[in-house]
């Protein structure tokens, strides 16, 4: 049969519990996508016409890791993501995150980019300093190339399967697609629900990710209503000024919209690009404005599930105060949220000035010094491994008040 000038072609078996099966042809003419079953017992648990049962299943596990939606009481949301380039991210930006306490999106191949492979250790490395000091990780393809066809398996499921195998304590279930000028069948450059819903490669991805981005136009601005969207946009900031990316932290403050703000840790410092001192400084506002309490930084998957309309976060602690404060606690059923989440400590500690205090969250340790005036206004960042069955968290060193922890 015939719709508009697309060619579909359906048939039902013959046999003891028919089966009913529907293929599309393709804009070019002379190929078809992949037959598709459409009776209930099609529905499949694997692969990449999984009915977005996958896609459900694991995005519903991400808004738990979250504790639901989180409330930004009307507050924008700033998110940081970086693409790539795993040797200059560690050795450039990641101390001036861990100086900020800036929570991070990393976005990763699993075996090269432009054909360089990426270095011995790299996953390694990942999965510790983003359990150290909060970071998530995203699959971002094979190679950062071209794919066609039966390639498409390894460059998207192959890859994913790398990651986690690589980085088994961290849930990796969120897809961010590579630029530059590849097509991967038709899915790139991922401006339109077709690029998802009429390709191999997006259904692909979808069935295989909770949560995925893309360039969907005039998505720049999360609405920040609490419901995940796919497909939204980013800022990419490899040539921006300090005063630029400022501009960017004002407009997430001031129209209260997420925005996720990404660049390439290779092009640091390189002709026509953001320098390293303009990223400092760049990051040096967007924190203070947070302190201030006028916006939020969240992951990118935690920027997905916030919810300006509510000022509720899920803060598993049930002790918030004390003078040597902690708190230690299984995982029984309702704090199953835990495990696997990027999470943000914060409070209020007060004592001597210049004294030392100590906190802890899980196998993550920072330490502060109590300022002039005598008080701390402590932020540790981290990610709760997915292995572990319990959590310590603990604040030594002054008095401790307002103890939160909440997902980011």
């Amino acid at each position: 049969m015939s719709v508009g000038t697309g060619v579909m072609q359906r048939y039902t078996t013959v046999n003891a519990t028919p089966q009913v099966w529907m293929r599309r042809g393709q804009t070019d003419g002379s190929n078809w996508f992949p037959w598709v079953r459409l009776d209930a017992g099609g529905i499949e648990l694997d692969g990449s016409g999984g009915g977005g049962l996958g896609h459900e299943l694991l995005r519903q596990g991400i808004q738990a890791r979250k504790g639901g939606r989180i409330g930004t009481d009307g507050r924008g949301v700033i998110a940081l993501r970086f693409d790539d380039a795993p040797a200059e991210f560690v050795a450039k930006v990641l101390p001036l995150l861990e100086e900020r306490g800036l929570p991070f999106t990393r976005v990763t191949t699993s075996e090269s980019v432009n054909g360089v492979d990426l270095p011995v250790g790299t996953f390694a490395d990942m999965q510790d300093y983003s359990i150290q000091f909060g970071g998530e990780v995203w699959n971002h393809g094979r190679t950062h190339g071209e794919s066609t066809g039966a390639e498409l398996d390894g460059e998207i499921s192959g890859a994913l399967d790398t990651l986690r195998a690589a980085m088994p304590r961290l849930p990796i279930d969120c897809f961010a697609p590579p630029g530059g000028s590849i097509t991967w069948g038709g899915y790139m450059p991922s401006t339109s629900i077709e690029s998802y819903t009429t390709t191999v490669a997006g259904q692909m991805v979808m069935n295989l990710h909770g949560f995925v981005t893309g360039y969907y136009t005039d998505s720049y601005y999360w609405p920040l209503d609490g419901n995940m969207r796919d497909g939204q946009n980013h800022y990419s900031c490899d040539v921006y000024n300090a005063n630029t990316m400022k501009t960017l932290v004002n407009r997430a403050r001031d129209w209260r919209v997420g925005i996720v703000m990404m660049w390439h840790a290779h092009n640091l410092d390189t002709d026509g690009n953001t320098t390293t001192a303009d990223l400092a400084e760049a990051l040096d506002y967007l924190a203070a404005e947070r302190d201030a309490g006028n916006l939020l930084v969240l992951t990118v998957s935690g920027m997905a599930t916030a919810d300006s309309s509510s000022s509720y976060r899920r803060d598993p602690l049930t002790t918030h105060s004390g003078s040597a404060w902690s708190e230690t606690f299984q995982y029984p059923q309702f704090r199953r949220e835990i495990p696997g989440s990027t999470r943000e400590l914060t409070a209020t500690v007060t004592g001597t000035a210049g004294a030392t205090v100590t906190s802890k969250i899980g196998e993550s340790t920072r330490t502060h010094a109590i300022p002039a005036g005598g008080s701390l206004k402590l932020r540790h960042l981290a990610t709760i491994p997915k292995d572990v069955t319990a959590l310590s968290v603990s604040i030594t060193g002054g008095t401790t008040a307002n103890a939160h922890l909440y997902a980011v």
